[in-house]
């Protein structure tokens, strides 16, 4: 608890809440991965906005240790509806290959082994949240999974929605 730099008061009946949340918490932010999925469906477009406004961006996934963590984020905490989820991934029209947004896919997570080729426009990319792996979707409304930049700008929301009182060290 003391390396997120916080101290939270509970009551007795709140201290085993408070321990799994502080290991679900360091499960999450096990590496680069920290993220955060948004309810409400949107276009990739809006999500992209949407990420980049409240947030830092749509998430990448980079490497294989990203998608470990993300693997193992959906699996102990996503407990949403849908099954496919924004991800940064978008499709050149020009060229055809993918990018996170601004940059070249390097490491791929296709279903099927086959990433989706040309002639194909306006695709973008959604993460399996059962398979984990990744897919084309046209511009149909998915929720996004944004990525934080840094634990303290999110550290405070997950705190508030868990408990009723804390405060920073």
């Amino acid at each position: 608890m003391s390396s997120f730099g916080l101290l939270i008061k509970c009551t007795n009946n709140q201290s085993q809440i408070a321990q799994s949340f502080f290991q679900t918490l360091s499960a999450q932010f096990m590496g680069r991965v920290r993220i955060r999925v948004i309810k409400e469906p949107k276009t990739w477009e809006d999500a992209l906005d949407y990420c980049k406004t409240r947030h830092s961006r749509l998430l990448w996934i980079e490497d294989e240790e990203d998608q470990k963590a993300v693997e193992q984020w959906l699996n102990f905490t996503y407990a949403g509806s849908s099954k496919r989820l924004w991800i940064g991934l978008r499709q050149s029209s020009v060229f055809g290959f993918w990018i996170w947004s601004d940059q070249i896919v390097n490491y791929k997570n296709w279903e099927n082994g086959k990433q989706p080729e040309m002639p194909l426009s306006n695709h973008c990319g959604v993460i399996d949240a059962e398979t984990y792996k990744w897919n084309q979707a046209a511009q149909a409304g998915c929720p996004p999974t944004c990525f934080n930049e840094s634990i303290s700008g999110l550290l405070p929301f997950l705190l508030r929605t868990t408990f009723d009182t804390y405060r920073p060290l």
